[in-house]
Order: structure tokens, then sequence, then C-alpha cells
């Protein structure tokens, strides 16, 4: 790789944009029966995230966001891997494997996927409460 490309190489992953211009996951269930709303008080990406859980598996999960291109679309990765799956397989996704699902995140940017991972585990909480 020359000097130029390493130091012109693109900010984001094209998993990561790819994530962050598709909306099939993005906004708000109706009949949700958990939902979490976290803020990162640091840079105010905020994240919504919304779903249905039924019998122990999450029917369906929805996200909105606010903030930087790497809180949505790791945002709506987590979606994406969560969704259809059990509680416990959402429980076993870690920080590596979203990472590695929007094809790595600058370091400066790793606070999108602690903030997803975080409203992950709020939702399991809520959602273990209602069973």
């Amino acid at each position: 790789m020359s000097a130029f490309h390493r130091q012109h190489r693109p900010m984001h992953s094209t998993r990561l944009l790819h994530y962050f211009e598709c909306n099939d996951h993005a906004g708000e269930l109706a009949g949700a029966t958990a939902r979490v709303s976290l803020e990162n008080p640091v840079c105010g990406d905020h994240l919504v995230l919304t779903a249905i859980i039924e019998g122990g598996s999450i029917r369906a999960i929805r996200y909105l966001a606010r903030g930087c291109v790497a809180a949505i679309g790791t945002a709506a990765a987590l979606c994406h891997c969560l969704e259809g799956g059990t509680l416990g397989q959402a429980r076993q996704l870690t920080r590596e494997h979203l990472l590695a699902e929007v094809g790595g995140l600058e370091s400066a940017s790793l606070h999108a996927a602690a903030l997803a991972l975080e409203a992950r585990d709020r939702l399991l909480a809520e959602a273990s409460v209602h069973l």
C-alpha cells in the first residue's frame, strides 16, 4: 500500500456504510414487548431499540439512532444479527462479532459498538423481566 493510500484510506468500511444506508431495521415497533433508550453522554449518540420477543426468541427488532455513521451503522448491524435468533444467541454476540459484521471500526468510533451492545444488554434485561 502506498503512503498516499495509507494516509487517505476510507474512514469507514463498505460493510459499515452498507448498514448505515440500509433501513431494513430502522424505526420503532408498534406492540414492542421490550424498549430501551440510551445516550452516550460524551459524544451525544442516542439509540433506541424496540423488540417483539416471544417464546425466548427475538421475532422483530428495530432501532432509532441519532449520531455518527458508526453509531447508526452499528445499530443496524446489531438488529440484523439479533432478529430471528434466541435470547441466548443474542447474549452470545460479542464485541468482536459485531465489529466483524461491520467490517471493523476505527478506534475513534469504537464507542458505537459499546453503545449498541449496552443497548442489547438492557433490552435483554428488560425482556427477562417480562418473561
